[in-house]
């Protein structure tokens, strides 16, 4: 069973990542000449290899098969390692990055039998790793493998324009985690997170 070009390989064990296949988060798609760290393009490595290394990746966490970028926490280096000036998703940079990390949450619902109950929105610890009391990063809202937080499909194998109920977001309203700090503000913060309008400097955001 090969790894390449679509990824059937890992996609075997790995079926809640199969989704990625046709998405704007497959390379074939938006970035087809981009390389890993291997030097190698999507049609080489495959999809799930174009960011995970099994065999010597960058880094141990999510076997990281690109160079990081520039960030506040390793998970927000992993996605801007493209979603920056001059790199494969230069076309994607958000004008407000991050929330601030100074700000840790914590999570209190319990998580299901079977995984996370729907419109689980993960913290993480210093080293990257979920954890039940955390930093919101990038990885909080969006599921890099997923374009859609309702419909279990592949991708339609174009490059196209998302919105506030696609874009690889977990969910589109559950939004109890924002809505503990910041109440009735919550959807507005979190449909406009990247943008100018979601930051006020007299509130949270400084």
């Amino acid at each position: 069973m090969p790894a390449a070009p679509d990824g059937a390989l890992c996609a075997y064990c790995h079926r809640d990542k199969r989704w990625v296949k046709g998405t704007d988060h497959d390379l074939r798609v938006t970035a087809p000449e981009a390389k890993n760290l291997r030097g190698e393009t999507v049609q080489q490595s495959g999809i799930c290899q174009q960011c995970h290394l099994v065999h010597n990746a960058r880094q141990a966490l999510r076997l990281w098969a690109r160079k990081p970028g520039l960030g506040q926490d390793i998970n927000e280096q992993m996605c801007r390692g493209c979603h920056d000036k001059g790199l494969a998703a230069q076309q994607k940079i958000p004008i407000k990055k991050n929330h601030p990390a100074k700000v840790k949450a914590q999570i209190l619902r319990q998580r299901a039998r079977r995984g996370p109950v729907r419109g689980f929105t993960p913290l993480f610890d210093e080293d990257g790793k979920r954890a039940n009391t955390g930093i919101i990063s990038c990885p909080t809202c969006h599921n890099p493998h997923r374009w859609s937080p309702v419909v279990m499909e592949y991708g339609t194998g174009e490059n196209i324009e998302g919105n506030s109920r696609s874009s690889f977001l977990r969910n589109r309203s559950k939004l109890a985690l924002c809505s503990n700090c910041h109440g009735m503000d919550a959807l507005f913060r979190y449909k406009y997170f990247h943008g100018k309008s979601s930051r006020k400097k007299h509130q949270l955001y400084r």
